[in-house]
């Protein structure tokens, strides 16, 4: 990973290591920045009288496991999974002083007790994760993982997208009805902030401990590898997939099925029994080239 030294510091204490080329414009700037922090040392010690300690060059190992500066009991602890590192949402939490602990979360987005975590989606990624079908594999590992998984929408423009507005209601319905998860509406950033502190806040007043942060994912049973490579044919939801598997008993089965025993099950017309006849019996083709893979031995 490579960040600015500027920002290396704002969560976590650690070390670090700062990287050059040699002989390039960055190795001026380097030792440029260093005589200019020996004058400001020099000028600040001279004009206030200050003990300050002598400057060292930074050359050091950014380390995720050195000790973390004690928290305040009085703020919300709240977890955040790295990928939320460059939100807008995570620099509003910073200005309403939350202790956050930033790792990578293995489900969530957000996590601030150990039943509670938060999947965090603006609008346009509520869309594309319903036609991408990882909406239904993200709400089943909430409710896998968590006892009150919580999906906060930010935005509000569910409906101008290429996806009909009644895909998105019965999206919605789904989240709420068939996996029990609370769906929170929030306007932008700033307010999605506000809410997850909330409810960090809620959870932490009463008794704080020590939140058990999911870093693994359960294993997947037998059960839902099925029901996920089933998922992966053409125009296939979980609902289906299911009816697919009680027909034909196991994968292979689905797999070996012709096109008239695929459009005997509720739900499979003639296009999707075709389309999945098509991918099951095509032949795989590389993208490489041959032109890539010769190698002219004639060359010393």
């Amino acid at each position: 990973m490579i960040q600015r030294r500027g920002r290396t510091g704002r969560k976590n204490r650690g070390r670090m290591f700062i990287l050059i080329t040699k002989g390039t414009r960055d190795e001026s700037y380097y030792w440029s920045s260093i005589n200019k922090e020996k004058q400001m040392k020099k000028q600040l010690k001279k004009n206030f009288n200050k003990d300050l300690t002598d400057f060292k060059p930074v050359q050091t190992k950014i380390n995720s496991e050195d000790a973390e500066t004690p928290a305040d009991e009085n703020r919300p602890i709240i977890y955040a999974d790295s990928r939320e590192g460059s939100s807008r949402v995570l620099r509003e939490l910073e200005r309403l002083n939350v202790d956050i602990k930033v790792k990578s979360l293995a489900v969530a987005d957000y996590q601030v007790s150990d039943d509670v975590a938060i999947e965090r989606k603006t609008n346009t990624d509520f869309v594309s994760s319903i036609m991408d079908k990882r909406l239904h594999k993200q709400a089943k590992e909430l409710v896998d993982n968590f006892k009150k998984p919580v999906i906060i929408i930010e935005g509000s423009e569910f409906y101008s997208g290429f996806i009909h507005p009644n895909a998105v209601r019965g999206a919605l319905a789904s989240i709420a009805v068939d996996f029990g998860i609370p769906i929170i509406p929030t306007r932008s950033p700033e307010d999605t902030a506000a809410m997850i502190n909330r409810i960090a806040i809620r959870e932490q007043t009463h008794e704080r401990s020590d939140i058990q942060i999911r870093t693994e994912k359960k294993p997947l049973t037998t059960w839902e590898q099925q029901i996920f490579i089933v998922e992966s044919l053409p125009n296939i939801g979980p609902v289906t997939a299911r009816k697919l598997l009680e027909e034909f008993k196991t994968v292979r089965g689905v797999i070996a099925a012709s096109e008239e025993e695929l459009k005997k099950v509720d739900g499979i017309g003639d296009k999707i029994a075709k389309n999945i006849i098509r991918v099951v019996n095509s032949g795989f083709k590389t993208l490489k080239s041959e032109k890539y893979l010769k190698l002219d031995l004639n060359k010393s």
